[in-house]
């Protein structure tokens, strides 16, 4: 469940910077790039102070969460379970916004949908082992385990989606699944290793996860 805060509907959107100035029209802009703008309507304007637990469902409290950070646009996020209550239409738009700031963010999820919008998986283990490869090759090995296993005639297929053909800034994903791009096909298998040698191992800066 995203945080909300007791307040207006410019101090959640705001928040945690709630003294910033940015004009009305910005703000009702970002509200309909998450398709929230009939909130505004429903509060009577943007210093109206409501239970907003009570007024807005699950899916707009994910909604306006993702409103905050196309508003205040951090360097990075950690979007935990973000779009659970949201069909695939609305997460699809929330995360290709997403995509056209400068926040590098990282998942946390389930749904297999959180793949289009990543290119980096990093897999964590019950055994403390972890593996970071591409969408590509995660999906290709998952497919290769179920082609795999005794009485199983399924044929599993991996495509690349349209999102995965376009070009994508490195970010992360996970759901037990970190969503990362990796310049070789080769699977990284370590466990305990520094924060210099992930950055030397993905090729990637990490310093500001």
């Amino acid at each position: 469940r995203p945080y909300i805060i007791l307040g207006t509907l410019r101090e959640q959107l705001l928040y945690p910077n709630v003294d910033r100035q940015v004009s009305d029209q910005e703000l009702s802009e970002v509200l309909q790039q998450v398709n929230l703008q009939d909130v505004l309507t429903r509060v009577g304007g943007f210093d109206q102070e409501v239970p907003w637990e009570n007024i807005l469902s699950l899916g707009e409290q994910q909604r306006l969460a993702f409103a905050r950070i196309l508003v205040t646009r951090p360097h990075f996020v950690i979007l935990d379970e973000a779009t659970s209550a949201l069909d695939f239409k609305n997460e699809g738009n929330l995360y290709q916004q997403l995509q056209k700031t400068n926040t590098t963010f990282i998942s946390v999820g389930h749904r297999e949908s959180l793949f289009n919008y990543h290119q980096w998986v990093l897999e964590l283990s019950e055994d403390s082992h972890w593996q970071l490869l591409t969408v590509q090759d995660y999906r290709r090995q998952k497919a290769e385990e179920i082609s795999s296993v005794p009485g199983d005639n399924s044929q599993a297929r991996v495509e690349n989606s349209p999102h995965q053909q376009a070009a994508m800034k490195p970010q992360i994903n996970s759901s037990e699944e970190l969503l990362l791009e990796s310049p070789t096909t080769t699977i990284l298998t370590e466990e305990g290793l520094s924060h210099a040698q992930m950055t030397k191992l993905s090729n990637y800066s990490v310093s500001s996860i």
